[in-house]
């Protein structure tokens, strides 16, 4: 497994970085024009949930195909299905535009969600095959910031694209179908792909189950608290007395701005952390410090720090989560352990509003967040015990 694919150059890793925009792209670009698309469904009779399943739809077509594509691509190779998925993902994102009923708006965005887990997981799959080490630390941390820079130019725009016409968002993901000629010309096949593909392959009894379960279930839950900012944030500031979507898409902006710089300070933090798992208390406490900021807030000024610091956490957190599940797992089954990992982080996507909701109809919206700090509270708990005790898998 020693041999490595040529060098992937400029071209290449700027197509691997906007690829993975594509993914979180999905919802960010839509979050702004929800209160939008609700007050436009209004004589919906279960507008207020439907609507918010818009945004959180695609989760869950990304977790049921992100395992499936890491199946094909650990057996079949990766840039070819790459390019499929983008291709996909361009149409029936922007189909969303085109219909006038919210039954079809939901399907439409569930497919979308199938072709965002393929492109998802074999954009990151491509990275752990190009990159080792520090390097691929580095990258990474340079993927996130790259994804969240772009968000907050995402969020702030989808905003004023939604006080358009709530349709406008969906139309901008025709823009995916640059990536095609730029991965066709700069993504080689990894030679790591093929050498898995004849090499014996790896029992299920010989993965490594409990640290894969651990992993699983740690970015479940922290996905579910992930979420409460995109699906609540622009009803939240307009309880505050804050109207239209260009003042959500602002606060939202916070938010991808601490994620951006939690991720460019995760490979200096990291080198200093003798285990990955260990890496994950200081960003749990970065959350629940910014929760906590957002659910006493009283104006737009406490929210986006608040956001900022929450975001900066979830950040770390990201990105530790898949160095994490990549130095704990064989090559063989990277592709599979990326997809489960996505299956399970869009799991939580989906179902935060399914949490969130009836938190914020029963208590109100701050209540979110306190339940928010709960969780991410006993999380940095866990691994504060872990990392004592030094038992961490990696």
């Amino acid at each position: 497994m020693s041999a490595r694919p040529p060098a992937v150059g400029t071209l290449g890793k700027t197509t691997l970085l906007f690829a993975a925009v594509l993914a979180p792209f999905q919802a960010a670009s839509i979050s702004p024009a929800i209160p939008e698309l609700l007050a436009h469904f209004a004589d919906h009779p279960n507008a207020a949930y439907l609507a918010r399943l818009v945004l959180v739809m695609p989760s869950i077509g990304i977790a049921i195909s992100a395992p499936l594509a890491g199946a094909v691509i650990d057996r079949f190779g990766r840039r070819r299905f790459l390019l499929w998925a983008i291709l996909a993902y361009a149409l029936l994102g922007a189909s969303g535009g085109l219909v006038d009923n919210l039954e079809v708006l939901l399907v439409t965005r569930l497919f979308l969600g199938f072709a965002a887990g393929g492109v998802m997981t074999a954009t990151v799959t491509l990275m752990g095959d190009y990159f080792d080490g520090p390097e691929r630390q580095k990258f990474l941390g340079q993927r996130t910031a790259f994804v969240n820079f772009s968000a907050i130019a995402i969020n702030i725009s989808g905003g004023f694209l939604a006080a358009i016409d709530w349709r406008v968002p969906f139309l901008v993901f025709l823009a995916a179908l640059i990536l095609l000629p730029m991965g066709a010309r700069s993504l080689p096949e990894p030679i790591v792909s093929a050498e898995a593909k004849a090499a014996p392959r790896l029992r299920f009894c010989e993965w490594p189950l409990a640290f894969i379960a651990l992993v699983y279930v740690m970015v479940f839950l922290v996905n579910v608290a992930f979420f409460f900012v995109p699906t609540q944030i622009p009803f939240y500031v307009r309880t505050l007395g804050y109207e239209g979507a260009q003042i959500a898409g602002f606060a939202l902006a916070s938010s991808s701005l601490g994620i951006a710089l939690g991720s460019l300070l995760y490979h200096p933090v990291r080198s200093r952390v003798r285990q990955a798992g260990s890496t994950f208390v200081p960003a749990a406490f970065l959350v629940v410090a910014g929760f906590s900021l957002v659910a006493s807030a009283d104006s737009l000024w406490l929210v986006m720090p608040g956001l900022l610091l929450a975001g900066s956490g979830f950040g770390v957190i990201n990105v530790n989560a898949i160095v994490w599940s990549m130095e704990g797992t064989p090559a063989p089954i990277r592709g599979r352990m990326i997809g489960g990992l996505t299956a399970a982080m869009m799991l939580g996507h989906f179902c935060s509003p399914l949490i969130s909701q009836p938190i914020a109809a029963t208590w109100g919206l701050s209540a979110v967040y306190i339940f928010g700090v709960g969780l991410l509270g006993v999380i940095g708990i866990i691994f504060s015990i872990n990392a004592v005790r030094r038992r961490s898998p990696v």
